[in-house]
């Protein structure tokens, strides 16, 4: 799993470092900007050249399926407007950089991850008005739950996450 003669863990780094500055700005500004994910396509695409495989080891044809599943898994949410076009264009770079099993662990991570993070949401929606009425006997308030609805969550930094967690399991693609 080497790129141009470079230890995996460099390999690893850099997308860790990229997934993070994804992640990072998509919590703090609340998109993810085209430098950041249709940026990564130009290397992604280098490395499938010059190297003949993706940026931790997979086939081009590995990579090049990864990016079309990924179109093909978040295009829909996009049309729905579930989800913005930059998760879509983030996605679809995790794929051509890393392959299709790579891809299919991390999103299946954030998958469940966002669905957890909705239950803890609506729970906290169901019962904080209980804390808080518990709370004024004390003269205190916490604020209001905002109601989920539309795009609320930043998934861009839920993907990150989670191709960082999909990083530190390799057994689970490593022979991709």
């Amino acid at each position: 799993m080497k790129i141009f003669f470079l230890p995996f863990y460099l390999t690893a780094g850099a997308v860790s470092l990229w997934c993070l500055a994804c992640g990072f700005y998509d919590l703090t500004q609340r998109r993810l900007p085209n430098l950041l994910t249709l940026g990564m396509h130009v290397p992604a695409l280098a490395v499938l050249v010059i190297a003949g495989e993706g940026f931790l080891g997979a086939s081009i044809t590995s990579c090049l399926l990864a990016w079309a599943a990924a179109l093909v898994l978040t295009l829909p949410a996009y049309a729905f407007n579930w989800l913005g076009a930059g998760d879509a264009k983030f996605l679809a770079a995790i794929g051509l950089l890393t392959g299709l099993k790579f891809l299919f662990v991390t999103y299946i991570i954030a998958a469940l991850t966002t669905g957890l993070v909705i239950l803890i949401w609506l729970s906290l929606q169901r019962y904080w008005p209980f804390v808080n009425l518990q709370l004024s006997s004390l003269n205190l308030r916490l604020p209001d739950i905002p109601l989920l609805r539309g795009k609320i969550l930043p998934f861009g930094a839920i993907l990150a996450l989670s191709a960082i967690i999909t990083l530190m399991l390799p057994h689970l693609w490593e022979a991709a």
